[in-house]
């Protein structure tokens, strides 16, 4: 058997409730989701970063997931002149608690 000091058995006796109270009073909280399901939005957006003013062509998403890398063909490098390929990342976003739904390009 373990023999505790006075000391000991004091520090445990006024610990203890303090202990207990925090141990019962944890609460789940409510279930933050209020939008299980997210949806595209109806209209189209010009992604700043990708979107450019020369021709961009020929870009496949195959899967949507959080973020995409994409490369496509742009004229962009020589200002018009000549097709190359250019990469970009997009990535997609929603907040299942506030309904928020954004994109993000780099």
């Amino acid at each position: 058997m373990i023999k505790l000091s006075v000391k000991s058995l004091r520090i445990l006796l006024f610990s203890m409730p303090v202990i207990l109270l925090n141990v019962f009073s944890c609460k789940k909280a409510d279930n933050p989701i209020k939008f299980p399901r997210g949806t595209f939005p109806d209209s189209t957006m010009a992604l700043t970063g990708i979107n450019s003013q020369y021709d961009d062509y020929n870009m496949n998403l195959h899967q949507l997931i959080d973020y995409v890398i994409i490369i496509f063909s742009s004229n962009r490098i020589s200002t018009g002149e000549q097709f190359d390929l250019v990469q970009g990342v997009i990535s997609y976003f929603f907040d299942q608690a506030g309904g928020d739904f954004g994109v993000k390009v780099r």
